[in-house]
């Protein structure tokens, strides 16, 4: 059988994030080839592919079986794509899948006739048990898993599927990276975990694993983490490694899994790095952190939220405002990066009082981008399947046009946060200035830190994962830094003086006052900062590998 398995650009983050090929349809193309399936991978978001090229790959293809992975920000256009490709190619069979698709199910059968399957869960066995049910005549409405549409146009909703054993799966086809040219990527992409050990209201990624009634979060041996990252090595030469985990450390009592995975990886070549996504519960141990530093994880990503104890317990996030501190402090100690962190400042129930507190929060930590994706302008996502959604439909904050791909659709019980949350993301959106600060400060704190650190590692002939040249690095980097701090706390201060002026009573002129005074003084920032920072690229390039920061 023919599949087309396809991931549409997302628009939005492709202004904040560089090309990464999507783990999921990679194990999914692997699965399905190693059932004897043709199957081809069209990664239209990592390759910059438009909806048309997409769309003309696949009909070139004429396959048998469309897949399309999907988000809130793509089902649209991937409806869309789907009636078209079935326009144009008789017969053939389309299903949607992804967090997405899962809960989104019956709103999206009801609306989208081109739709004929939507795999609920983690799809590689349903996929599979598809693809072969397809190609060998057979009925496919009692797959597991699997939400198939009639000929008569009825919906059958089959019993969902325990999830897999991770080391059971073939590793991920990489299609897509091989397709990539070097040095278009940051990092290589491992697997080494599903879902998450959390249970956070406004989340349904720890319960996507859950639906067929295995556990939220569960990990790959060891061994064969190790065995994928050398593989990887050997054939692309890349030495920074992304775990794509939503939980690389998972439950406190798996974290010696982590310092195994580390310890194996090292050991393939001392100078790989590591970065991670993780929770701030799952690690508190300085010593542990230090170990892994020193093993070579260098960035972790947190999901803080905010700094008000009100909305850590709304959101469900089962952590302190304490302890989020506490974990950030001490993975700093312990030489572990956190550029960004995880931040939903604005929901429907927020208070001036609360987003005050969170700013300052924030502030004192380091974290004052306006990045939507991650920073201060962000505000809660109402997701299909999840409890906040439930809870703000029933307090009837949620606006009639709400549906599963409109999650920003409600309303602010204090109409004076709906200002000022409006008012902070048109201050980072498109190419603002904070736009264009947030994209330079990540490359500072990211890349160029980390190439200048390798740099003067290798000339002192030390590990590419040794402290003292990173600190040497952020010596050198100083002036840069220091721009960047500024136009952090210009962030800041800009949202601190919007929650002030919305008490006082908004008025017109005194918000564009505030814009005005902000807007100089990051410009200011900016131009310092790009200044510094080409300084600083100047003096490495004759020294790096072709391909440069």
């Amino acid at each position: 059988m023919r599949v087309a398995l396809v991931n549409l650009k997302d628009h939005e983050s492709a202004a904040y994030f560089p090309p990464t090929e999507h783990l999921g349809l990679a194990y999914l193309t692997a699965e399905l080839r190693r059932r004897g399936h043709q199957t081809h991978l069209i990664d239209g978001d990592a390759r910059g592919l438009e909806d048309a090229e997409v769309e003309r790959r696949v009909v070139d293809l004429r396959p048998d079986l469309l897949g399309i992975t999907t988000t809130h920000l793509i089902v649209a256009r991937a409806v869309a794509l789907a009636g078209r490709v079935k326009r144009a190619v008789p017969g053939v069979k389309v299903i949607l899948g992804g967090h997405h698709a899962t809960f989104a199910a019956a709103d999206l059968f009801q609306a989208c006739p081109a739709v004929d399957f939507i795999a609920r869960g983690e799809g590689e066995i349903t996929l599979g048990e598809l693809a072969d049910a397809l190609h060998q005549g057979r009925p496919t409405e009692a797959i597991a898993g699997l939400w198939s549409r009639t000929p008569g146009g009825t919906v059958v909703r089959a019993p969902d599927r325990r999830a897999a054993a991770l080391d059971a799966l073939p590793l991920p086809a990489r299609d897509t990276l091989r397709a990539l040219p070097r040095g278009t990527y940051q990092a290589l992409v491992v697997l080494t975990s599903r879902g998450c050990v959390g249970r956070c209201r406004f989340c349904n990624t720890w319960r996507l694993p859950t639906l067929g009634g295995g556990p939220n979060w569960r990990g790959r041996d060891p061994e064969a983490v190790r065995d994928e990252v050398r593989a990887l090595w050997n054939e692309f030469g890349h030495s920074r490694f992304f775990f794509v985990d939503d939980n690389f450390i998972g439950p406190a009592e798996a974290a010696p899994r982590a310092l195994e995975i580390a310890r194996l990886v090292n050991q393939v070549d001392p100078g790989i790095t590591m970065e991670c996504d993780m929770r701030a519960d799952s690690l508190s141990d300085l010593s542990t952190m230090v170990e892994l530093r020193r093993l070579g994880l260098v960035l972790a990503y947190i999901g803080l939220e905010s700094g008000s104890p009100h909305a850590l317990r709304l959101y469900g996030k089962g952590v302190s405002v304490t302890q989020n501190a506490v974990c950030i402090r001490r993975l700093h100690r312990a030489g572990i990066k956190t550029p960004e962190c995880g931040v939903i400042l604005f929901h429907p129930y927020a208070t001036l009082d609360e987003i005050q507190t969170s700013v300052r929060f924030f502030w004192r930590l380091g974290f004052t981008s306006l990045s939507p994706y991650c920073g201060l302008s962000r505000r809660l996502a109402l997701y299909p399947g999840t409890d906040l959604l439930e809870q703000v439909r029933s307090d009837g904050l949620l606006d009639p046009s709400w549906r599963h791909d409109r999650v920003y659709a409600y309303r602010f019980r204090d109409p004076r946060v709906a200002l000022v949350a409006d008012a902070v993301l048109a201050l980072s959106g498109g190419d603002s200035v904070a736009a264009r600060i947030d994209a330079l400060t990540t490359y500072l704190k990211v890349d160029v830190l980390s190439a200048l650190s390798a740099l003067l590692a290798r000339v002192g002939r030390r590990s590419g994962t040794d402290r003292s040249a990173e600190k040497a690095a952020r010596r050198i980097l100083r002036p840069a830094f220091h721009a960047a701090g500024r136009a952090g706390d210009a962030n800041c201060r800009a949202i601190l003086e919007l929650v002030d002026l919305a008490r006082r009573g908004w008025r017109r002129d005194a918000f564009q006052e505030i814009i005005a005074s902000y807007e100089e003084t990051a410009l200011q920032a900016l131009a310092q900062l790009r200044t510094s920072i080409e300084k600083a690229v100047i003096q490495l390039t004759p020294h790096l590998p072709e391909g440069g920061v």
